[in-house]
């Protein structure tokens, strides 16, 4: 299949005109590299569901960042995972489980691989200013109150 073949299924599955969820869902697997990915993440609309998420995750050209983006921009993901949770308005949803559970699983066991994708979770990487700067101490300090929260996997940046 031709590069250009592949773009246009992005356009496809974006706009999911006169295809169902199912069926765009399966269009992801059809696609090859980590841009294509985030193409579609880009442009996808959160409120059709998480069958298309869900596949993004489960790709094999998803790498890390892309990964971490999507756990940090998805801000209610611990509802799918909490079983004991009142507030559970999505959670009953299967492809937002398989999605959360997928996304959650691969980071906190690192299966993803790192990649061209960057993304930077403000923690860790004081090395990236000048010891003792204002940056360093806040990106230290965001740290250790992440910690007590979330696994390292979940924090450590991608900076490619």
């Amino acid at each position: 299949m031709s590069s250009e073949a592949r773009d246009e299924l992005v356009g496809r599955i974006i706009d999911h005109e006169d295809i169902d969820h199912e069926e765009c869902a399966r269009l992801v697997g059809e696609l090859v590299t980590v841009e294509q990915l985030r193409g579609v993440v880009a442009e996808y609309n959160w409120d059709c569901g998480y069958e298309v998420p869900a596949a993004v995750v489960a790709h094999p050209a998803c790498d890390r960042g892309l990964a971490l983006l999507l756990f940090w921009e998805f801000d209610d993901g611990h509802l799918f995972l909490d079983e004991s949770s009142s507030d559970r308005p999505a959670a009953d949803d299967p492809a937002g489980r398989r999605y959360a559970r997928t996304l959650f699983g691969r980071l906190r066991d690192g299966r993803y691989p790192s990649g061209s994708t960057v993304y930077d979770t403000g923690c860790f990487g004081e090395h990236l200013h000048p010891a003792g700067s204002g940056k360093a101490r806040i990106r230290e300090l965001r740290t250790r109150r992440k910690l007590e929260e979330f696994p390292e996997a979940f924090l450590r940046p991608e900076l490619g």
